[in-house]
């Protein structure tokens, strides 16, 4: 995220053995809000279920870094995530809009 300096990082991670999906952000942006955003569509007998994880900077420094986690989603299929961080003023900083990951269960 971020055109001339990287404003964060962001990890679409995926657990296969339980099947859950989640967002991870590095954020170098001190003051601002991580929204972070995974919708599951319905389909394979599953409901479709979207959760946001907004987050304020300074309530989750680790080690040193602003690195914040979204709510594991199980989604065995495909979801879809984005994020947007804004600034102290509440302006638009980064955004990664709305994009599909897929995963395909290893062979038995």
């Amino acid at each position: 995220m971020g055109t001339d300096n990287l404003l964060a990082t962001v990890e679409i991670k995926h657990a296969p053995k339980c099947n859950t999906t989640w967002v991870r952000v590095i954020n170098t942006l001190e003051g601002s809000t991580v929204n972070k955003v995974i919708e599951r569509r319905a389909g394979d007998g599953l409901p479709a279920y979207k959760v946001e994880d907004p987050e304020f900077s300074s309530n989750f420094a680790v080690a040193g870094n602003n690195t914040s986690y979204g709510s594991q989603v199980y989604a065995p299929g495909c979801v879809t995530a984005s994020v947007h961080i804004t600034d102290a003023s509440g302006s638009v900083a980064g955004e990664l809009p709305p994009q599909d990951f897929c995963w395909t269960a290893p062979p038995s």
